[in-house]
């Protein structure tokens, strides 16, 4: 029989899948109910039985030993979460009331296989304002997972997009604006204040308060969408008709169905929240969603009366006319934000 560290080494390649048909190797009754009994024990104690089976286990590792460790790797699997444990940690302020309900991340995590012990501490709390100085949370409410092991992976794959992974293998989650706009960040005074969002400026974008962008000392435009989103395809040649007009001054980067440039969408990722169609000018102004409403923005309208009265006069009168749909006047009126936000940017106008 092979030595234990070459069945580590051998069992460490196999697949899971693999492992399990393991399990299936003995055919007799009696070594079935060994593997039974062994599939009983908990993870500790299989280690333990691995180091130095004591006489009256002596019988379990004769089985096989390649058994015996299938049991382990496959068993033992199943078992994170429940006996060495994963813990879901919500960090809350009972003095916000307006701020959204953390919890609702519980039913979420339970979808990539997690069944963690719920704990819940107060920021003010001793425990909460360690785990504050801990992970330099500023950011509440939020959450922090303990325990999660690499055997789930695809919560650790997307989980960038969210939070961080800490030296201690907690994952902190960072991003409650994905959620909501009501939840509080910590200020230069150390005092955790409501979060105030992006001041809408025309149209549905917003103020980023960044510094402008740009490439070869021209602006740089993205627009990020999917022919398979009914708003990104009304959006596209909007965009793309505007942004040619001013070709000699920006750099428009047409993201439609593409991966590039995605380091630009996610750093807007508490704007767009992973959606499309989303549209960046000069990283000063940005917009989720298309401009199919903008016909019924008063603000907007009111503004764009200011330098472009006869086309926003034209537009409404051909919408209440029944002349043109809501769409087709939004059209009208998305063009000329864009514009406005162009030439702001460029000061080509």
């Amino acid at each position: 029989m092979p030595s234990k560290e070459e069945l580590v080494r051998e069992l460490s390649k196999k697949k899971k899948s693999e492992l399990i048909r393991l399990l299936d190797a003995p055919k007799s009754s009696a070594k079935k109910e060994l593997v039974k009994e062994l599939s009983k024990k908990k993870k500790s104690e299989l280690l333990k039985l691995l180091e130095q089976p004591s006489r009256k286990d002596s019988k379990l590792w004769l089985i096989s030993g390649s058994v015996l460790l299938a049991v382990l790797l496959v068993i033992g699997f199943s078992m994170q979460g429940k006996e060495e444990g994963t813990t879901l940690i919500y960090l809350t302020d009972k003095n916000c009331g307006d701020c959204y309900n953390v919890s609702i991340n519980g039913p979420v995590l339970r979808q990539y296989g997690l069944n963690p012990v719920v704990k819940e501490y107060d920021i003010n709390s001793p425990e909460g304002k360690y785990l504050i100085s801990k992970y330099s949370i500023k950011r509440i409410p939020t959450f922090i997972v303990l325990g999660v092991n690499d055997s789930y992976e695809k919560l650790l794959a997307v989980w960038h997009t969210v939070g961080t992974i800490e030296n201690d293998s907690a994952l902190v989650f960072r991003k409650p604006e994905r959620i909501s706009y009501k939840f509080k960040v910590l200020n230069s005074s150390g005092e955790f204040i409501m979060f105030v969002p992006p001041v809408e400026v025309l149209g549905g974008f917003v103020d980023t308060g960044e510094e402008l962008c740009t490439e070869n000392g021209k602006p740089l435009v993205y627009f990020f969408g999917s022919t398979s989103c009914p708003h990104s395809r009304w959006e596209h040649p909007i965009i793309e008709n505007i942004s040619s007009q001013f070709n000699t001054t920006i750099v428009f980067k047409d993201n439609m169905d593409t991966n590039n440039d995605k380091n630009v969408y996610i750093h807007y990722l508490d704007i767009n929240r992973g959606a499309v169609p989303f549209t960046v000018i000069g990283c000063r102004f940005v917009r989720l969603g298309s401009g199919e409403s903008s016909i019924l923005l008063n603000t907007t309208l009111a503004k764009l009366m200011k330098t472009h009265s006869s086309e926003v006069l034209n537009a409404l009168s051909m919408y209440k006319s029944g002349n043109w749909t809501m769409r087709e006047a939004s059209r009208a009126i998305d063009k000329l934000v864009l514009r406005d936000l162009l030439c702001n940017v460029t000061n080509a106008c």
